[in-house]
């Protein structure tokens, strides 16, 4: 999935405008401007979604104090599109930079002055255009750092996400405790969970383990002969012994309200039948 990040501003003369955009192979120079037009439509701060082609586009609308605005305001909009509608999970993660980037604006002084590259102050003053060149960069500089940090969650939240699932597996925790207890040779594990797992495949799962960096072979590289013994990474230990516990006491908590369930049933059933027995006729003998 690909993405580019847009900056937009709303120019008090000529309407909305395109004032950075990164990286810049995503979109060609008209599709970029006509997102911005989309300011046009905007009427308060605040995150909004828009879908259009094959494009979708988070947004952030804010402004920031200006002494150059109009109404001593900058009406701006920070976007990411992307190429595919994102996971809700992405859009979670990328409100929180929306919102820390505005702030990061706000709390500056005099950065209103970057998007004034084009006005008469720019050609006209020295003081301005060396004030304007300057902020300018720090905007710049801020969108690219912004599109890295995006890059950066969403990796993070991935990979937490794989470790979740791979460690909600029977076989991997089963595997992982085996090793904690004691380092394992290759060909032992491999026997032990083909006859356990005989529908999986043991040399993924070693794969994906090795990988997430939660088991090790030391000096793999360097031993040219087997056997070749699995370690468990020490913080996997403390995790892995976490997790079976939550299992045994989860299964031991289940077990106890099932009996106390059958045993609630059984009283039920019992004052159910008393209930029967007063009710219908005794039945006597001929």
């Amino acid at each position: 999935m690909k993405f580019l990040v847009i900056l937009s501003h709303f120019d008090a003369k000529i309407g909305p405008t395109v004032f950075y955009s990164y990286p810049d192979h995503i979109l060609n120079e008209k599709d970029v401007a006509e997102k911005a037009n989309m300011m046009d439509y905007l009427e308060s701060e605040g995150f909004f979604t828009y879908n259009y082609g094959n494009f979708f586009s988070l947004n952030y609308s804010f402004e920031i104090v200006s002494t150059w605005g109009r109404g001593d305001r900058e009406w701006l909009m920070i976007s990411t599109i992307f190429n595919k509608r994102p996971l809700d999970k992405i859009e979670k993660v990328i409100l929180p930079l929306f919102i820390e980037f505005s702030e990061w604006l706000k709390s500056k002084d005099e950065i209103f002055t970057a998007f004034y590259k084009n006005s008469l102050k720019y050609n006209k003053y020295k003081e301005c255009k060396e004030k304007i060149d300057k902020n300018c960069l720090s905007v710049q500089s801020w969108i690219i750092e912004f599109y890295n940090a995006i890059i950066e969650e969403i990796q993070e939240k991935t990979e937490k996400e794989n470790l979740n699932s791979l460690l909600d597996r029977e076989d991997v925790l089963l595997t992982l405790k085996l090793i904690s207890d004691e380092p394992k040779p290759i060909a032992h594990l491999k026997n032990w969970y083909n006859i356990k797992y005989p529908e999986l495949n043991f040399y993924k799962l070693l794969s994906k383990l090795v990988k997430n960096q939660m088991i090790y072979i030391p000096k793999f590289g360097e031993k040219k002969k087997p056997p070749f013994e699995v370690y468990v990474s020490d913080d996997i230990k403390t995790i892995v012994n976490i997790l079976i516990l939550k299992t045994r006491l989860l299964n031991s908590f289940l077990e106890k309200r099932q009996a106390s369930e059958l045993k609630s049933m059984q009283i039920n059933s019992k004052s159910l039948r008393k209930q029967l027995e007063k009710t219908l006729p005794e039945t006597r003998s001929p």
